[in-house]
């Protein structure tokens, strides 16, 4: 993308990263335990996703914030999906869990980047992308059965949520 007024060019190829699927397969869980009315913790989830309570914390902080997870302490607490969360779409999710840090494969350089109509290619892939992900809300993809999530324009993903 062009920035006018710094007169820069920056390229976010978008990709799932270890964050952004990390937040959509917790997301996918905490939906699931919604529907059979379970609570779950940070450490119930990084067992269920094979990592760190700590780095499950990290990720989700971010939607709490924002107000997509209900985060109850005490007694019976535990994390919980509102009901924003349910009807939030995966290219929300991943556009939140990504930031404004750099992704992979994101340059330094402006220039290398500016070679004929790549950066106009680069940018519709970018966007067909996320509009692949914009069909799917948390709620749809906790429906989903493991294993049969056929995602279409995303391949990856379905292999990759459980």
């Amino acid at each position: 993308m062009f920035n006018r007024r710094s007169g820069s060019v920056s390229f976010e190829i978008v990709q799932l990263t270890t964050t952004s699927l990390l937040a959509l397969r917790a997301l996918v869980l905490l939906a699931r335990f919604r529907r059979s009315g379970q609570r779950a913790t940070a450490a119930s989830l990084a067992v269920e996703l094979g990592t760190s309570s700590s780095q499950v914390a990290k990720v989700l902080s971010t939607f709490v914030d924002e107000g997509l997870i209900d985060a109850h302490r005490g007694r019976g607490g535990g994390l919980e999906i509102s009901e924003a969360g349910l009807s939030t779409t995966a290219d929300t999710v991943m556009t939140l869990a990504e930031g404004e840090r750099p992704h992979e494969g994101q340059t330094g350089n402006p220039d290398a980047l500016m070679i004929g109509r790549l950066p106009e290619a680069l940018e519709a892939a970018r966007k067909a992308y996320l509009d692949a992900l914009s069909g799917y809300t948390l709620a749809d993809l906790a429906a989903t059965p493991p294993g049969d999530l056929g995602l279409r324009g995303v391949p990856t993903i379905g292999s990759q949520l459980r």
